[in-house]
């Protein structure tokens, strides 16, 4: 909880990393784990809860009372030229079709695994890249979703737990992005804008990240299982590969640069 709370204060959207964290607290409280007998336990679980909530109490606070509004972003969104709809015409976006889901997951996906550093007025990427990154992690975290849910009655609590977290962890962050597209007119923005209104920056949720790969992982194995253990690994370090080097493809401009760090250290 501690560690969430400090992901907040590092980046306010991580905040969407508190809702599993209460659903798993009010199903712990519910299955009766928390007995009479137990309030020392029930006096742990209140006091993480309010060692992780203090200082984000205190920082929306101190917003207020600095800035105005809870999250520090009136002036922001005034110098972007970004402006709130009425509450009506927020589901009148494209993220509620078919084509515009895809394209939210299309363009955010990639920016999750590799950034969005721009090099020369261009976009360090590789579309190649791009479409492997967008495709096994819908691939791979579907797998372990399946993999979890067959497996749930042969795992022990905490493992069952662990996976359910990795997941509402992950599907929250996306949701949220997601849900934070729908009230902005973003005017004459270039990103988000009229034309692509959707958050699709990776960076934004990177406190899911762990989990993320734990899914990733996850899916991975239980996709190669047939496989045998050897030959996975092998895919494993295959994978590694492929895109450490593709990484110092796309950087090779990068790398030779006069203004590079190495090079201006001679």
């Amino acid at each position: 909880m501690v560690v969430v709370s400090l992901g907040v204060l590092i980046k306010a959207t991580n905040c969407v990393l508190f809702a599993p964290l209460v659903v798993a607290t009010i199903a712990r409280l519910m299955t009766g784990r928390l007995r009479a007998e137990g309030g020392v336990d029930l006096l742990r679980l209140a006091l993480a809860w309010m060692v992780a909530v203090a200082p984000v109490v205190w920082w929306l606070a101190r917003n207020r009372r600095d800035v105005g509004d809870w999250f520090a972003s009136s002036e922001k969104l005034e110098v972007l030229g970004w402006h709130v709809k009425p509450m009506d015409a927020w589901l009148d976006h494209p993220i509620f079709t078919p084509q515009g889901a895809w394209i939210f997951l299309r363009d955010l996906l990639p920016t999750f695994w590799r950034g969005e550093l721009i090099w020369a007025g261009e976009r360090i990427a590789w579309p190649a890249m791009d479409q492997f990154f967008v495709w096994s992690s819908l691939l791979f975290l579907c797998l372990a979703a399946i993999f979890n849910w067959r497996q749930r009655k042969t795992v022990d609590a905490a493992a069952r737990l662990a996976n359910v977290m990795n997941l509402a962890f992950v599907v929250s962050a996306v949701m949220l992005l997601a849900v934070l597209s729908l009230p902005f007119n973003f005017g004459p923005s270039h990103y988000p804008s009229a034309d692509h209104p959707y958050f699709t920056s990776g960076r934004l949720i990177s406190g899911v990240l762990a989990s993320f790969c734990v899914l990733y992982l996850q899916g991975l194995q239980h996709g190669l299982r047939r496989l045998g253990p050897s030959s996975a690994y092998y895919l494993l370090a295959v994978l590694v590969g492929v895109l450490l080097f593709g990484e110092i493809y796309l950087n090779l401009d990068v790398f030779r640069s006069p203004y590079n760090w190495f090079h201006l250290t001679r």
